[in-house]
């Protein structure tokens, strides 16, 4: 039927809190069963920023790097209450997901990665730039992996990070994936980062651990398929992003009921 591409699949989303509504309703709309299962809590990081210490960097940075569409809802404001990026900066996302939140705000990125949303994607955007000497920051969650930066350090840049949010394990009930892989069984699992994966993993409960291994899980980098194979799931797709077109996408390629 036209319209119900995703009819009769158990689709379950991963994404925290807000950003998985548009994508739930889409799903909806396509005929699939859309389940919301957070695993990352967002929160404002633990000590608040120091607006002024930050304030030399933020004016006078010559590139700001945004990891991801987080990043950019809480890094922006620090960025304004540290008196704004000058004309000069350019601007750089991990992926058209935090591309889109950019332009959401009217700042266009310089910088965006054509293929995957990774850190790799974007070194090789960045690659033809003569970046030695340069200031450049990074606006990410508390940890995360460390290539970027390592990488531009290594070309000669000047490279801080800036920990605008906390990811942390979300407070969500077990039972919810137990009685549907029970009942009906999950199509789909969409997750968006590495850290998403592994609370996942921690979240489910020990005894579905096989079916979760068992069940298809969408994922948006080849680090995170390597951390699926290490984690022993059977079977892996690689989408083109976490952007909500690119989600349906894949799942249109992919999901069918009772695979």
């Amino acid at each position: 039927m036209p319209g119900k591409a995703l009819a009769g699949c158990t689709i379950v989303i991963t994404r925290p809190g807000a950003r998985a509504s548009t994508l739930l309703a889409r799903l909806a709309d396509e005929g699939a069963d859309a389940v919301h299962f957070p695993t990352i809590s967002i929160d404002p990081p633990d000590v608040p920023l120091s607006i002024d210490a930050l304030r030399p960097d933020v004016n006078q940075c010559d590139i700001v790097i945004f990891i991801s569409p987080n990043a950019v809802s809480y890094g922006l404001p620090v960025i304004g209450q540290a008196g704004g990026l000058s004309d000069n900066t350019r601007i750089a996302a991990v992926g058209r997901s935090p591309a889109e939140e950019l332009a959401r705000h009217d700042t266009p990125a310089d910088y965006v990665p054509d293929s995957c949303a990774s850190s790799e994607a974007l070194l090789d955007v960045l690659a033809a730039e003569d970046v030695a000497g340069q200031k450049i920051l990074i606006f990410r969650g508390n940890g995360g992996r460390e290539l970027l930066a390592e990488t531009l350090r290594a070309r000669g840049a000047h490279v801080r990070y800036i920990e605008c949010y906390r990811r942390g394990l979300a407070d969500t009930d077990p039972d919810i994936l137990a009685n549907l892989w029970s009942g009906n069984g999950i199509d789909a699992l969409i997750v968006s980062s590495a850290d998403g994966l592994r609370n996942l993993h921690l979240l489910v409960n020990a005894a579905d651990h096989d079916r979760l291994r068992a069940t298809p899980v969408y994922v948006v980098s080849p680090a995170m398929v390597e951390l699926c194979g290490n984690l022993g799931y059977n079977s892996i797709i690689l989408m083109d992003s976490p952007r909500d077109d690119d989600v349906l996408s894949a799942l249109r390629k992919q999901c069918r009921p009772g695979q």
